[in-house]
């Protein structure tokens, strides 16, 4: 005849139930950036230099330094042993982080003010890039920005997106397949809306294609 131990068999679940959060937990926050580094990231938007006028640059180095203990070293990879080339190189980044901050304070203010349609660090950024020598002298901070843009912060972002697809991609446009992805940017980021989407210049592009 089976006997069950039952004081040992509540104690044991009780302290599995308590372990399987834990993990989860751990999980969880090593996948995704902890609070720390999204505030070092903080760097790359105008508000940031713009709502700290007196301990700016106190504030920028901790957070530089975040940013490079977490990006400029390179990483084993676990269970298969593969060390990973670090994506930034952390005296590049000391190096160029004078005209960066030269860059930022100079342009954030008066960009701040000003009513852009697209968003502030996408316009800038792809000015910087455009320029060949903005393009030397930055190159390490615009492979940080970019490395912010697809820095998933959360599995939010991804079900947002999701939600997003299914949205755009109904029974009435289930042949939305080439532009998919651009288009759920474009809704997902609220780059225009019905009052302010150029509706003439896209009728002229669409009819010279």
């Amino acid at each position: 005849m089976l006997r069950l131990d039952f004081p040992r068999s509540w104690l044991m679940w009780k302290n599995l139930m308590k372990m399987s959060p834990k993990c989860l937990v751990h999980e969880l926050e090593g996948r995704f950036p902890n609070h720390d580094l999204m505030l070092a990231l903080s760097v790359i938007y105008f508000n940031f230099w713009v709502d700290r006028p007196n301990d700016v640059e106190d504030v920028f180095h901790e957070h530089l330094t975040i940013t490079k203990v977490a990006y400029s070293m390179p990483c084993k990879v676990k269970k298969k042993g593969v060390i990973m080339k670090a994506l930034l190189d952390g005296h590049v980044l000391d190096v160029q982080c004078v005209f960066f901050k030269m860059t930022m304070v100079a342009n954030s203010e008066a960009i701040m003010k000003e009513d852009f349609i697209v968003n502030l660090v996408t316009w800038l950024w792809t000015k910087i890039s455009s320029s060949s020598i903005f393009k030397h002298k930055l190159r390490e901070f615009i492979k940080l920005v970019e490395i912010a843009y697809v820095q998933v912060f959360g599995s939010m972002e991804n079900e947002h997106c999701f939600s997003i697809m299914a949205f755009m991609k109904n029974k009435l446009k289930n042949r939305l397949t080439c532009h998919l992805d651009l288009c759920t940017s474009f809704y997902a980021q609220q780059f225009y809306n019905i009052e302010n989407f150029p509706y003439e210049k896209v009728m002229i592009q669409w009819k010279n294609i």
